[in-house]
């Protein structure tokens, strides 16, 4: 008997991202999600080994008859519901002023991210300090983090521009190639605001 962490069943879709074991997807390919969708008759089920490697997706009754028998760790009901990948934006901010480290012992006491915003940390707390630095203070501290790591910027309006003209003039003491990519200004919100106020659809 195959002994098997978890089953996923009952699934109105499973978004797979990659369907033929793609390690990268470039443009056109980017647009098809391989997604399997449930039929009227049975949902879809993702089946995943000791191990922790997913063996199977596929429709209910396909992913049963590949195991028979099997053993499961636990079973998720998912009937109805849509499973997509655990999604990472990987990316850095190098240009900005306003160092956080201290928050570091407020979530390590257990705050919440509201609990660090309300006592005058998170996001704000860098942005009013990238804000209030001249070009200068900004060029000094980023010359030294573009020798760890690589690019991009963002905050908004003039701003934003005073970050990416930073980050483009730094090329020129140190040999890496920046490439700022600015495809939402999520950073967009009044001075201040709350993030009830930040993520209204009225702003």
């Amino acid at each position: 008997m195959a002994q098997m962490r978890l089953l996923v069943k009952g699934a109105a879709q499973v978004v797979r991202v990659a369907a033929a074991g793609e390690k990268v997807k470039l443009k056109d390919a980017m647009s098809d999600l391989a997604i399997v969708n449930a039929t009227q008759r049975e949902g879809v089920s993702i089946a995943v080994n000791r191990d922790g490697t997913i063996a199977a997706v596929g429709l209910d009754s396909e992913v049963a008859g590949m195991f028979p028998g099997a053993s499961w760790e636990t079973v998720i009901d998912a009937h109805g519901r849509s499973v997509v990948p655990g999604l990472v934006d990987a990316h850095t901010h190098p240009v900005w002023a306003g160092d956080r480290v201290h928050e570091f012992a407020m979530k390590l006491a257990g705050a919440s991210y509201m609990e660090v915003h309300a006592a005058g940390g998170g996001i704000n707390f860098t942005v009013e300090h990238t804000r209030a630095a001249s070009e200068q203070e900004l060029l000094d501290l980023l010359l030294p983090r573009l020798r760890r790591m690589s690019s991009a910027a963002a905050l908004c309006g003039a701003d934003l521009v005073k970050a990416v003209q930073i980050a483009l003039h730094s090329h020129v003491r140190v040999p890496i190639v920046v490439a700022p990519i600015v495809p939402f200004i999520g950073a967009d919100f009044p001075a201040n605001s709350s993030l009830k106020e930040q993520f209204s659809d009225s702003n």
